[in-house]
């Protein structure tokens, strides 16, 4: 999931001595999608920002995701297409697209984990041309789209949050055999934060409301987890 700290954890996988291939784009999905998948062992991570269906080309594969509260989210990575002059979206915010009406009108950022978390085919993310299961569906989300992130959510692994970023990322080594330093890198941080008004939390709020309730259907599936654990 963007902006959720990915970039922290592939470092730590990577010193763990783990293989990891990236897919942070179209064009990586297709191409691991096209290569030999067998040649993929059990000590490689695959990181980024995929679908689900990335089960589909591996059955056998233990999911991880990390949520991170919508607004702020949102708010990131405004941020970060500010930053990242190569970023498709880049040139709006030059042109003056404010926060608002980014996160008004940009499809895949609306209700944006939603849209990750439902059931696609792994290479219809996306293609060249920018058709993508997210952008086809336009703007607005059914309650269909929500039911069905919530079910796949509680198929994973483990699911973490952004907000307990240092518990979480020692509960997914304690999970998946990744040893966690004492203190943890701060990788891919923005140094151009953004602080935001009432009104347009409130505005980001009513756009994202499949986003806010998958979140708390998350902090919902972790306090379950973690009660039973302690059992």
């Amino acid at each position: 999931m963007p902006k959720t700290g990915g970039t922290t954890l592939t470092s730590l996988l990577r010193e763990s001595g783990r293989g990891v291939i990236a897919v942070n784009s179209v064009h990586d999905a297709h191409a691991l999608a096209e290569s030999d998948l067998t040649a993929v062992d059990d000590n490689t991570a695959i990181v980024g920002h995929m679908p689900i269906s990335i089960r589909d080309l591996f059955p056998k594969a233990s999911l991880a995701v990390f949520l991170r509260d919508p607004v702020d989210r949102i708010v990131s990575a405004y941020a970060h297409v500010a930053r990242v002059k190569e970023h498709k979206n880049h040139q709006l915010i030059e042109n003056g697209l404010s926060l608002s009406e980014y996160a008004s009108t940009i499809a895949p950022e609306i209700n944006a984990q939603v849209r990750r978390l439902c059931s696609y085919p792994f290479v219809d993310c996306g293609d060249a041309a920018g058709n993508s299961w997210w952008n086809r569906h336009g703007l607005t989300l059914s309650r269909d789209a929500l039911a069905q992130a919530q079910a796949n959510l509680e198929t994973m692994d483990f699911v973490g949050l952004f907000e307990e970023f240092e518990r979480d990322a020692r509960a997914f080594g304690r999970v998946f055999d990744v040893p966690i330093p004492d203190e943890l890198p701060k990788l891919n941080i923005a140094t151009n934060a953004l602080k935001i008004d009432d009104n347009t939390r409130r505005s980001i709020m009513q756009t994202n409301a499949l986003d806010i309730e998958l979140y708390e259907f998350a902090k919902h599936i972790i306090r379950e987890r973690t009660s039973a654990a302690s059992v």
